[in-house]
Order: C-alpha cells, then structure tokens, then sequence
C-alpha cells in the first residue's frame, strides 16, 4: 500500500519543493519502505510506501523508467497484470522486472486514457504524460482506494488522503453543508463531496484529466444490463460463481508476509476465511498458517457470534487472534478518535477495538488482512423483491401472481402491501431506491433529532431515499443491485487501521460483481433464503451450523453498553453539540435519543452513531 499525492501549477509557475514536503509529511511515519518525490519544473510528485508485495530492486520512486515520457504514482494492484503484459508486448517493456507503475505507464502509452477501463485491482494512481502535458488521476472501479483534489484553476493538487491536502495553506478548511446533511441521513455516500468544500473526491470507476488548463471528469466503468448469465441449473451457477470467489481469494492472498482473515462467524467472512484456508493448503501462498482475527463479547452477550466462529475454527488448521470487546468497548476513548480519521466516520466509535487491532498486527508484523466486509452489498441484490416490478412492466401477469404468492408466503405481509412496495412504487418512482412504505425508516427517514429548519432547507427526506447511480436503468431491479453496491464503496476501512495494513475485499473483485449482476434476482435471494447463491456454493467447504445460519448479530447490544459506561465523560461534551450550533439539530431532541439509547433503544441507531460521530470529529478538527 502506498500513499501517492502530487501537485501541478497548471499556470507555468515551479514547484515549491517544501510544498511537496507538506504533502508526504502526514504520511510518511506509516512508510517504512521511504517515501520518494519527483520534480520537473511545474510538477511535481510524492509516493510513501508500505510494501505489501516484494517489488523489485529497480523500483522507480513516483514513476516509470527514467527514459520514458510517462511518470507515474500508483496506490494498488493489478490482478490482471499477466493480461496487461499481453496486450503491451515485450517489445515495450521488461516484462519479469517492470513494476506495477512501469507496466501503467507502457499500457497508457499504448492505449492512452482508455487504458484504464482495461486494469482490473484496487487502484488509485497518477500519471504526467510530459509530452502532451496531460495529467490523467484515476480510481479503480468499486472505489476500493481513495483519492481526493483541490484545483483553483492554477493550481491542482492531489493526494491518497484528506490530511496531505489541508497540510497547504491554500487549501480552505471551510465545511461543507452538502456532505453534513447526506451524512446525517445516509452516513457516508460515494459522492464527490468531502467535509471542506474546497476538497473534492474522485469517484470511484472515474477518471480526471487536466490538459490545457480545463480538467474533464469522465466514468470509465459501470454495470451493464445487457449482460446477463442464465443456465440450465443451479450447479452450474454455484461452480460458475465459487471459480470466481476462489480467484478473488487467491489474488488477494498475495503478500510477503503473514496474511489474516477477519473472522466474525458470519456468512461472508467465514466463506473468506475457508477459502483462503483451502488455498493456502494448496499452495496459494507460503506464507506459514493463516491467521484469524475475531471480535468476543461477554458482557455484550446480544452481539457476541462465538458460537459460529468457533464451529468454523474447529474445522481450520489456522491461528486465532482475539479482541475481548468487553475490555475495548465502543466510545472508549472517544475524544481521541478525531486524529485518527481525515473525516467523519462510524468506524471511530469504535476507537478503542481498532487501536487494539493495529497494536495486534504491528505486533505480528501483518500487513494484509482480508475482510468480508460489502458482503451484504454484493450477494444480496435488496430485500424487497422489486424484480417481480420488471415482470409486471414486461406483462408477465402469470409469473407476477406466482412470485408475489411465495414472498407474501415469507413476509407475512398483506397482499397488498407487498405488491405496492415490491411493484407500484419501483415503476412509478424513479428517484427512491427505498420501497418499504411500510417500514418507519422509509415513511419517516429523517431522524427526529434533526433541526426541522435544517431539514427543509436541505431536502433532508429526499436526501435519505434518492438513488445514487445515475442515469437510471430501466429494470428496477438492476438499479436496487446497483445502488447497495455504490453505497458499499464508501463504507469500507479507513482511517486509523489503514495506516497499518492493506484491507482486501474478496467480495469487491470486478469479475465477481459483474457476474452476480448478470444473474437473475433469483439465484441470489430466494424466500427464506437470502445469499442463496453464496450457501450453495459453499456446501462442503463452510461447517453446516454456519452455512445455512440464518441472520447475525451486530454491535448493538454493545454500543448500548458503552453509551452507558462513558456517558459521564460524553455528557458534558454534548451539552452545547456544535451540530446544534450550526442549526443542524436540536440539541433537547439529541440528549433524548441519546438517552433511550442509554435505556436499550434507537430508532435509527446507524443514523444516531453517524451523529455522535460527527459531532466528535466537528468538535476536535481545526476549523
């Protein structure tokens, strides 16, 4: 993993070198494999790295070959680097020593800007074309890594992260009230926007090209309905989607040093954890025993899942790790969580469990770590059946009556209701990704505590249930699966553990998620079935107890604790919340909920987290 940043003054004037300092500053005590600029007049670039794969000795610092046009800094890995090296040809490149930036700079020198539609990894990179003084930023297709810019018109800045860039003085700290309010109703969204207003970030699956003073933002990837993947059974789509999900693992593998899983007995990370076991026995990596990391709780006894990572540890030949979550509780430590995160995030409540974390792997020298984390995102496509929506646009009546009889069946709902919220309400409303009329969290989704003013003022209720992905598909269906997954990208690990280990995520490989979006709706979700596809094909390899479990248990039972625990230090920070300050909520309306949360309950509880953890990192930043 690497932290890449860089800057052009696009109106001719040379680089300030101690600028360039200021961006790899905040990173550089997380680079124990040196960070390494490069300067040419006007432009200038910055990479610190922490080396998760032994690269070879004539690794360029931010760039490719000396005699080469093409510079390049690169966040990442190429998982279809052997078909990148095709398409290139050994004529333009030493093929068994080229690093990773050396074969990004041969593939754009052969294709150009569309190049990077062919790279298939977790990436985030920059590259200076010098002779046609182009810069061209990019991020992988599911956002895996971050990338954030500030450009004035004379000067465009860039950077891994948030931290780097208000290191400038130019730079303005001023907050933006578009991000508060998708924040407070949708937690973290993956739009362009960012705290400060002058920070902006890149998208994932999108590129940003500055040339002749204009910079022109362009998508570069998204799903295609038109593709679509029917068989004549199930085996041939559970062998179809377990040849990709092992692949996935075994590119993710990749590490010159001990690898983990996290591990918490649910569906997604104990099928990660499995494979990664079956593949390592199989040679995948030689890397010694693979390490598990689980969370335990006594006290919290509602959110502990004991019982099912221990049936799949009882099976592997691995070596477990443990955080007792009862001695690292959310809210411990509070205050102190704001240095560790460049913005807003629902990870630093748990502060307290991720420092433990980070003193764990330093500890044992880990610096990949697999997690299930966007599993929920990617195989389930949505829990309302909105797909029987496209059956009735199509005039399929029978098959409309026939579906709507097995999910009234399992929900137990009125007829009716369910076929306004699964098929009236898909078609005629095509700005929600939300159906469930019937659910509190969709008829009122503001959450009370918002300041009513404030709500109106920023279209708080249409905030909290627009769709993402734009311009729309006409299959409802296809667009429910492509909003969970959008949302995913912004939800993955960040902050504090980022600066000690590579999260990888097998569940956000591209070739995976474009198969499961291939597939119909029914493969996935099935009536008292949800991760259909993902059970079946994990017959014979998870532990029965833990592959047809159904449900899981979250940290709500320990969030609950912990409120209650460090209420006496949160109370007095809280009195006068800097949201109410700014008119963003009402201060009686939050003590309220904080204290029927103190008593066991949340209306919206992820809604409530993303408030207090707002309100932390407004209070603490420098503004």
């Amino acid at each position: 993993m690497n932290w890449i940043a860089g800057i052009w003054n696009v109106d001719g004037h040379p680089i300030d070198p101690d600028q360039l300092d200021r961006l790899g500053a905040p990173v550089k005590e997380h680079a124990p494999d040196g960070c390494h600029s490069w300067v040419d007049r006007h432009i200038g670039m910055i990479c610190c790295k922490c080396n998760t794969i032994r690269v070879p000795l004539n690794e360029a610092s931010a760039g490719s070959a000396e005699e080469r046009k093409t510079r390049v800094c690169f966040d990442g890995r190429l998982d279809n680097r052997d078909e990148l090296l095709a398409q290139i040809g050994s004529n333009h490149l030493n093929c068994r020593h080229a690093t990773d930036s050396e074969v990004v700079a041969a593939l754009y020198e052969a294709r150009g800007t569309q190049c990077i539609k062919e790279i298939v990894g977790d990436f985030a990179l920059s590259l200076w074309d010098r002779e046609r003084q182009r810069l061209l930023c990019a991020r992988d297709a599911l956002g895996v890594r971050p990338l954030f810019y500030y450009f004035d018109g004379k000067t465009f800045v860039w950077a891994s992260r948030i931290r780097q860039l208000v290191e400038l003085r130019q730079i303005s700290r001023d907050l933006d009230r578009e991000f508060i309010a998708n924040y407070l109703v949708r937690i973290e969204l993956p739009l362009g926007l960012t705290p400060y207003k002058e920070i902006k970030r890149l998208q994932p699956a999108h590129t940003l090209v500055i040339e002749n003073g204009k910079q022109h933002l362009e998508r570069y990837w998204q799903p295609d309905p038109s593709i679509q993947v029917k068989y004549t059974s199930d085996r041939e789509y559970e062998d179809h989607f377990r040849e990709l999900f092992r692949q996935s693992v075994r590119l993710r593998l990749r590490s010159d040093g001990p690898v983990w899983c996290e591990l918490s007995g649910g569906l997604d990370s104990s099928s990660i954890t499995c494979v990664a076991h079956d593949l390592m026995r199989e040679g995948a990596s030689s890397n010694g025993r693979l390490g598990t990391l689980s969370w335990v709780y006594d006290e919290a006894h509602d959110s502990d899942e004991r019982r099912w990572m221990t049936a799949v540890l009882n099976s592997l030949d691995v070596i477990p790790h443990y955080i007792s979550c009862d001695s690292y509780y959310p809210l411990q430590h509070f205050a102190e969580a704001f240095a560790h995160w460049d913005e807003p995030s629902y990870q630093s409540i748990f502060y307290s469990r991720v420092r433990r974390t980070a003193e764990m792997l330093r500890e044992s020298g880990v610096r990949v770590v697999l997690s299930g984390n966007v599993g929920d995102q990617i195989v389930v496509p949505g829990y309302t059946p909105i797909y029987i929506a496209d059956l009735l646009r199509t005039f399929r009546l029978r098959q409309v009556a026939k579906e709507l009889g097995r999910w009234q069946r399992q929900f137990k709902l009125p007829l009716l209701t369910l076929f306004v919220n699964s098929c009236v309400r898909p078609l005629l409303d095509h700005d929600r990704y939300q159906f469930d009329a019937h659910l509190p969290s969709v008829r009122n989704p503001v959450p009370p505590w918002i300041d009513p003013c404030f709500a109106k003022t920023m279209r708080m209720k249409e905030r909290a249930l627009c769709r993402l992905v734009s311009p729309s598909f006409r299959s409802r269906a296809y667009q429910s699966r492509c909003e969970r997954i959008m949302e995913a990208s912004e939800t993955l690990s960040r902050g504090y553990l980022a600066n000690v280990c590579e999260h990888r995520y097998p569940f956000f490989h591209r070739p995976l998620v474009e198969f499961l979006l291939a597939l119909p709706w029914t493969q996935l979700f099935r009536p008292g079935e949800p991760k259909s596809l993902l059970r079946r094909a994990m017959l014979n390899t998870l532990p029965e107890e833990v592959r047809m479990r159904r449900g899981g248990r979250g940290p709500d039972h320990a969030f609950y604790l912990g409120l209650v625990k460090e209420w006496p230090r949160l109370e007095p920070r809280l009195r006068n919340p800097r949201l109410a300050a700014m008119g963003c909520i009402s201060s009686a309306a939050f003590r309220e909920a904080l204290k029927l949360a103190r008593g066991g309950y949340a209306r919206s509880l992820p809604l409530l987290i993303a408030s207090l953890s707002l309100e932390n990192w407004l209070t603490n930043c420098e503004v």
